[in-house]
């Protein structure tokens, strides 16, 4: 982003020297770099004056022009058709190399003597403006160099913002920032408006249908406009950080974005049919053409402005052509909303589309600044455009955003700094941030955050400006330095960890695979996930979300027996995705493991009789596993399956925990190309983690020797083992 000095003393008084600056935003976090002036390089480039214009006498659309530079006067030849007398203008000498590789030397032209060229923009590598010379302002010191009359219209610094930092996406932010250092006054533009008697609500209805995409939306209607070029003072600010000039009413919008931070968008109202906006997501398949003439195809996720009948507008990105302001617009329609910076942030990535108003977006604008910025660019096109305001502002505000009051205590700021701070410097700071103190004494403050500051959630946040502000150069070496670590136990993470030691102490060799698979992978899945496709996949073979750890387990299976190891324990941890249309991201995981037997269970050894993989043995492995998280309440059920010979459901609590059971020869066969019996289970780790319960108790030695007694019971075939249990 780029700010302009000229333009941030608008707002506040800057004591530093350019280069002091830049150093002071640097340290403020606001990473800052002074744009070099594009022609303080070129020699013999100067600011010259036209005393007086004659028609060359042999050419019709030449000029002959005398120059002064403050000292000298010179003869030039000009062919621009707005050269007039009077003029401040930049002139090339001889001797002057211009951007594009020409040199300027005196010359005849037409029989007549040139001493120079007066320039236009695109000549001096400004911009690709060519309608006429560049006309400087009219009281520009003659006889300097153009570099000099671009330094004083103020220094360009491009900061590159961190994202969590919205605020200073605009020259208001920055010069807020900038009166933290100096204490000096913060100047918001005053607000003037005339409205006519017509109350706004009888020009426009607004229906929000997604308040999640959009909690608030306000607009203003003014009529009887006229579109027209802008005043020069106008186009000056736009230039000063990179913005072409279109026309008033779109330049007016850029202004109030660069002061105020907040995009707004001007629609052609007799272009949105029916007086009525609604803001709705799209439908699939829905397609637009944008302002930059490109058709694109939008999805369910992209949240769209639309009239009574169509499309008017993506919303916090771009505008469509079908409601743009032109030289015949009379009437306009300003919006001014606060859009979820998540929607927008996966609009502008669907659509590969990012513009001024969703890098604002996507960060977080300000919910209470959308009145402050809708009266701003008003009361700019009245004075500019001229217009009738009608009465009023349509404010759609339903569920107010509100903030949370934040304790920040001062030894908490000496323990972490390491420093001593003077309390009212810290509460005279909190204030000029714009925090809403509510109370304050020796031990602590409680405030609450700036609604333009979304990134102060925390007391260490606030720690966290009490050191940008005050300079952490400035923060004296400690002599002792102690260290406490504080840190939050992922419980959930340690279970993972202690399953998959488990599973290892176990015999069994753990595994990775690709969680990303093909479209027939994706569809095995025991509990008939609905799988997640991804759009732009690396291939065919890796285009979807794993629905189930079991193909990836078959994979290794397969490699490992076509390499004659045919004996395998092998176990997997990790997650499955499944489509879930409540997500916000439409996707919903979980962590599984899952486990596969081929071949004998043992080594083979001269002492023992070799024992093959069984169904019973993958079943005991998930009761151990159970048990030795005191998980007592599990119960299997027996389900046909096409790819197994019998299928076992686990159940712990009622809920379906995992499914085990011998994959059919057949099957294996035919997909996998294995002719090795394959046993497999998978079971869902979030689950066991959810009944795992890690206290042990202990139960001292019995006084007696313990007996023991071989009991047979004699039972009808149906009765399943857990009911004798």
């Amino acid at each position: 982003m780029i700010v302009n000095r000229k333009w941030l003393e608008k707002y506040t008084d800057i004591p530093f020297t350019s280069k002091d600056l830049e150093d002071k935003l640097t340290y403020l976090g606001l990473e800052a770099t002074t744009l070099k002036n594009k022609v303080s390089d070129i020699e013999n480039l100067i600011v010259g004056k036209v005393l007086d214009i004659e028609k060359h006498p042999d050419a019709d659309k030449l000029t002959v022009c005398k120059v002064s530079d403050g000292t000298n006067e010179f003869v030039i030849v000009c062919g621009a058709p707005n050269v007039a007398k009077g003029q401040i203008v930049p002139v090339a000498l001889p001797g002057c190399m211009l951007p594009a590789g020409f040199k300027i030397k005196a010359s005849k032209i037409r029989g007549v003597k040139s001493y120079g060229m007066i320039c236009a923009e695109d000549e001096l590598g400004l911009s690709d403006n060519h309608s006429g010379i560049m006309v400087l302002d009219t009281d520009t010191e003659l006889g300097i160099t153009l570099g000099e009359y671009f330094d004083g219209k103020g220094a360009n610094y491009e900061i590159d913002l961190t994202p969590n930092r919205p605020d200073c996406t605009s020259h208001i932010g920055v010069a807020r920032d900038i009166t933290l250092l100096t204490d000096n006054e913060l100047r918001i533009p005053e607000i003037n408006i005339e409205e006519s008697d017509i109350s706004v609500e009888k020009n426009i209805d607004i229906d929000i249908q997604d308040l999640k995409g959009c909690p608030r939306y306000a607009a203003r209607i003014i009529k009887n406009i006229k579109v027209s070029t802008s005043p020069k003072w106008l186009v000056d600010y736009l230039e000063s950080v990179g913005l072409r000039s279109i026309n008033n009413i779109v330049d007016i919008s850029n202004f109030v974005l660069m002061e105020t931070g907040h995009p707004l968008h001007t629609f052609n109202l007799d272009k949105v049919y029916g007086n009525k906006i609604v803001v709705r997501k799209a439908r699939k398949d829905e397609t637009v053409i944008t302002l930059d003439e490109v058709e694109r195809k939008l999805t369910e996720d992209i949240l769209l402005i639309c009239d009574g009948e169509k499309p008017v507008a993506i919303a916090g990105i771009m505008g469509l052509q079908n409601s743009e302001i032109d030289d015949e617009t009379v009437n306009i329609l300003i919006e001014s909303a606060y859009f979820d910076p998540s929607t927008v942030r996966k609009g502008s990535k669907l659509l590969g589309l990012q513009t001024d108003a969703s890098y604002r977006f996507e960060r977080g604008a300000d919910p209470e600044n959308v009145t402050y910025a809708l009266d701003r660019i008003t009361s700019l096109i009245q004075e500019i455009a001229g217009g009738e305001v009608s009465k009023g502002i349509f404010d759609l505000y339903p569920e107010k955003i509100t903030y949370p009051r934040i304790t920040v205590r001062f030894n908490r700021i000496d323990k972490l700094i390491g420093y001593e701070f003077d309390k009212n410097w810290v509460l005279k700071k909190f204030r000029q941030l714009g925090c809403e103190i509510h109370s304050n004494n020796e031990q602590e403050i409680e405030l609450t955050s700036p609604s333009w500051r979304p990134d102060l959630e925390r007391e260490v946040d606030y720690i966290e400006e009490v050191v940008r502000i005050f300079g952490m150069e400035n923060v004296p070496a400690a002599k002792n330095l102690q260290i406490k670590a504080t840190y939050e136990i992922n419980e959930k993470y340690v279970f993972i960890e202690k399953l998959r030691t488990d599973l290892c102490g176990n015999g069994y060799m753990e595994v990775y695979n690709n969680s990303l698979v093909s479209s027939e992978m994706a569809e095995f899945s025991l509990s008939k996930f609905k799988p997640i496709e991804l759009h732009n996949p690396l291939s065919r073979d890796m285009a979807y979300l794993r629905t189930s750890l079991i193909p990836g387990m078959l994979n290794t299976v397969k490699l490992n027996i076509n390499r004659k190891n045919l004996d395998l324990k092998l176990f997997e941890l990790g997650i499955i995705q499944q489509y879930d249309e409540e997500s916000e991201t439409k996707a919903k995981e979980s962590n599984n493991f899952a486990i596969a037997l081929t071949g004998k269970i043992e080594p083979i050894h001269w002492e023992d009789k070799p024992r093959n993989s069984n169904i019973y043995y993958l079943k005991g492995i998930i009761e151990e596993v159970c048990y030795r998280y005191n998980i007592n309440k599990l119960e299997f059920k027996f389900q046909e399956h096409e790819y197994f010979s019998g299928l076992i459901i686990g159940y712990i609590n009622g809920k379906e925990f995992c499914k085990l059971g011998q994959l059919k020869g057949m099957y294996l066969n035919k997909v996998w190309d294995i002719e090795k019996d394959v046993f497999i289970l998978e079971a869902n780790a979030d689950l066991l983690f959810e009944y795992y319960n890690p206290e042990i108790r202990y139960v001292p030695l019995p006084k007696f020797p313990g007996s023991e007694r071989d009991i047979s019971i004699v039972i009808k075939e149906e009765i399943l083992v857990e009911q004798i249990m």
